[in-house]
């Protein structure tokens, strides 16, 4: 059986999503070990790497930094793990990956326990962000040319931080007030958040509430008037925004599409705790999905570079590479044409989504306009996070107009 280390090295050696892995892991009696260990090691790879980076001679293989780094993540984040334990571990990982190894990390490691965490100081102020920030270079260089340097370094240190959890209460089981006084929620400002505590009781499994960030709810609040009640969530898994939508008048119909089985199980599985009969589900591709009958309302949520949701998704930045953000964007734009196929003359389109690179938000409704002139432009808004302590969204809200042929 492997030991907790030998787990989180194979999480992160292999880029898994880490929501996934750590769910199977229910059970195993080291999985709170684990699960701070992946997420403190993907918050903050770059400085990791970097704490030993000056005691290699070359660079060393992806599967020794993913150890080297674990071991500083140990180190410096987590104070419980006795040093010699810590460099240990670290030489028997090694060696399984290739023998020669294991006297490479512990003499690394030996000289890296002796010192206190360091933080670069280079001449170029982007590196230094990178590494100190621990955030791909790439990204880095992309907020500060769309949004600003003074920007940039918000959005980079707001990532860093632990994201409150907040959350949506279900009105029709139960109230606000009522949650208060059972449950441990409570208002942070404006936004009702909970403490951890919140997964200890039977809250979430009696569909009393769901954890949901508050520009995520921000989004579907600022849909102000439907005119109509036939409205279909695009890309709809798990499903927050699409109970959010259904909750609202129960005279509404929803349909709710996403490509997966299992993912539409989750949805399904959210509806039948949120106590709605009012939402279908369908497996489909969104690309290929067609009906007769047009919809009043299209939210098209779409897949994209998730850059909005770093600080709740540290794992995004070890996966997502610059080269995937031109084969979203195609992705991007053809979902938005398609859903705009399914609506109604007088309806409206909500395009969603929760990055801030802008060429998969204003460019990709610019693209889309400068194609269908029967659409109008109504609304657009980028929330950034950082102003408010929440997620980063966009969204923009197309009308489509009457007696105009695109």
């Amino acid at each position: 059986m492997k030991n907790q280390r030998e787990i989180t090295f194979e999480i992160l050696s292999q880029n898994k999503y880490s929501n996934i892995e750590l769910q199977k892991l229910s059970h195993h009696p080291h999985r709170a070990f684990i699960t701070h260990l992946v997420y403190t090691v993907y918050q903050n790879y770059e400085l990791l790497v970097f704490q030993t980076a000056d005691f290699l001679k070359k660079p060393v293989i992806k599967e020794i930094e993913v150890i080297l780094a674990m071991a500083a993540a140990q180190h410096y984040f987590m104070d419980s793990v006795v040093e010699y334990a810590l460099v240990n571990e670290s030489v028997e990982l090694a060696k399984k990956v290739n023998v020669k190894f294991g006297g490479l990390v512990n003499a690394v490691l030996k000289k890296m326990v002796q010192r206190p965490m360091q933080l670069s100081k280079s001449s170029d102020e982007l590196i230094d962000l990178s590494i100190n920030t621990s955030h791909p270079l790439w990204i880095v260089k992309l907020c500060k040319a769309q949004y600003g340097l003074d920007v940039t370094k918000r959005l980079l240190e707001h990532h860093n931080t632990e994201a409150p959890i907040d959350v949506r209460i279900n009105t029709t089981k139960t109230s606000v007030e009522e949650m208060i006084e059972k449950y441990p929620v409570s208002f942070e400002g404006d936004y009702l958040t909970a403490s951890s505590e919140i997964f200890k009781t039977d809250a979430l499994e009696k569909g009393l509430l769901l954890v949901q960030d508050r520009n995520s709810q921000r989004l579907i609040n600022d849909i102000k008037d439907i005119n109509g009640i036939n409205i279909l969530d695009a890309c709809t898994a798990p499903g927050t925004k699409l109970t959010q939508l259904a909750s609202r008048n129960k005279d509404y119909q929803l349909v709710g599409v996403d490509l997966y089985q299992h993912r539409i199980d989750l949805t399904k599985r959210l509806v039948d705790r949120w106590g709605l009969d009012n939402i279908d589900l369908v497996v489909s591709d969104i690309l290929e999905y067609h009906r007769f009958d047009p919809f009043d309302l299209i939210l098209c949520d779409v897949p994209c570079s998730g850059l909005g949701v770093l600080r709740r998704k540290p794992d995004i930045k070890r996966r997502i590479q610059p080269e995937d953000l031109d084969e979203l964007e195609i992705l991007q734009q053809a979902i938005l044409v398609h859903t705009a196929s399914l609506l109604r003359e007088g309806g409206l389109l909500v395009y969603a989504t929760c990055t801030l690179n802008k060429k998969e938000n204003e460019k990709q409704i610019e693209t889309f306009l400068m194609n269908h002139s029967d659409f109008e432009l109504i609304h657009q808004e980028t929330l950034i996070g950082v102003d408010n302590n929440g997620d980063s969204f966009y969204s923009a809200h197309l009308v489509k107009k009457s007696g105009i042929i695109s």
